[in-house]
């Protein structure tokens, strides 16, 4: 047979078909890979269990009864975020793009924190490293809070045509990022609670894009990745400034010369949050939109071509 008449690409048509579906597969296989490393190492290790102790709780505000009655206001506020949010994101993208971006938008916020709340029922009720005993909360790994903020604005970032998840990306960044802070200043969580709640959110939401929309979508290069990643830490650093400069007890520069520990730890659950919107971001398609031309040539699969 000539070349004019070979079935063209039947050799790359599995790969191009394939190859967006396992992407984000491989970025949830590799959260998941982390997420087990820290469970060790936070729980399994005496060096480690020692320093998530020690940075869980900063005394950011030192008499007790104000700690409790931002704790209460924390957690209303986070209440009317997580509720108000997800109606905001699933009934948005159901209104303006239909019932199919709606579907894996609510998917991506729901899938993280589910599988984190039976995750971490198992380890508090199993215990197989011992750690969780030596715990002042058991079965915190890893943690809700963290998960539904994260993949809240995972999902924000999914329903979003691709030209504006840039934008979407720095507001799911800045509120996982000042939720961790939150829960880990008032003692809720320790911090590798909050690692693993990042991480089984990015790894639901990886695989939900896997299963519902593999992308790339059209227009997202990595020039707009790093434009996401230099405006994300720019407004992470500013709201952190004004953060440090509203501390009721003690001025913003004694605070920061007593714990940077933690705040390098703020830091890095900032990084992380990046990195997985980042990556869901890269690796998402547009739920419902149609194929680029090109995509949907090869998908078509094999063609004859003629003279």
């Amino acid at each position: 047979m000539s070349s004019a008449l070979r079935p063209a690409g039947r050799r790359g048509r599995p790969r191009a078909v394939a190859a967006p579906v396992a992407r984000p597969l491989l970025v949830a296989a590799a959260c998941l890979v982390l997420l087990a490393a820290a469970y060790a190492l936070a729980l399994g290790t005496d060096a480690v269990l020692r320093a998530d102790r020690d940075l869980r709780f900063p005394q950011v505000v030192g008499d007790w009864r104000l700690r409790d009655a931002a704790s209460w206001g924390f957690a209303r506020a986070g209440e009317v975020i997580f509720g108000a949010g997800t109606a905001a994101v699933v009934g948005g993208a159901l209104l303006a793009s239909g019932a199919r971006r709606a579907l894996t938008a609510a998917a991506v916020i729901a899938a993280g924190p589910l599988a984190g709340v039976a995750l971490a029922a198992a380890l508090g009720a199993a215990d197989p490293l011992g750690g969780e005993a030596l715990r002042q909360s058991q079965g915190a790994f890893p943690s809700g809070h963290a998960s539904f903020a994260l993949s809240l604005g995972l999902g924000l970032v999914v329903a979003l045509p691709a030209r504006r998840r840039a934008a979407g990306g720095v507001a799911a960044v800045l509120v996982a990022a000042a939720m961790a802070t939150g829960i880990m200043a008032l003692g809720w969580h320790y911090p590798s609670d909050v690692a693993g709640g990042f991480l089984i959110s990015i790894a639901g939401a990886a695989a939900v894009v896997a299963a519902l929309c593999p992308g790339p979508p059209p227009g997202v290069r990595a020039a707009a990745l790093g434009r996401l990643a230099a405006v994300a830490l720019g407004a992470w650093a500013a709201l952190g400034a004004v953060a440090l400069w509203l501390l009721p007890d003690e001025p913003a520069g004694a605070f920061v010369d007593a714990h940077p520990r933690f705040i390098a730890c703020c830091a890095g659950a900032a990084l992380l949050a990046l990195a997985g919107v980042a990556a869901v971001s890269a690796t998402a398609g547009v739920p419902g939109a149609p194929a680029a031309p090109r995509a949907a040539a090869r998908a078509a699969g094999p063609t004859i071509h003629g003279r």
